[in-house]
Formats: structure tokens, sequence, C-alpha cells
């Protein structure tokens, strides 16, 4: 991957993690989506 495509999909990991925490604390479950990425 580029470094431009690497950085595109750490920052939507993150907002994914962000949106699953929010739904977390309505209802607590598991996150899927975490981890997403090729690392």
């Amino acid at each position: 991957l580029s470094p431009a495509t690497e950085a595109a999909t750490l920052l939507l990991s993150v907002d994914e993690t962000i949106r699953n925490d929010e739904q977390e604390q309505a209802q607590p479950q598991g996150a899927p989506g975490r981890g997403r990425g090729a690392y």
C-alpha cells in the first residue's frame, strides 16, 4: 500500500472506532469493525 492509502485507512478505522465507542455507550456489545486495515 502507498503511504497515502495507509493514512486514509488508518483515519477511517479511527473514525469507525470512535463511532463504535459511541454506540457501545448506548448498548454495550462487541464492536465489529475494529482492527481493520492491513498491518
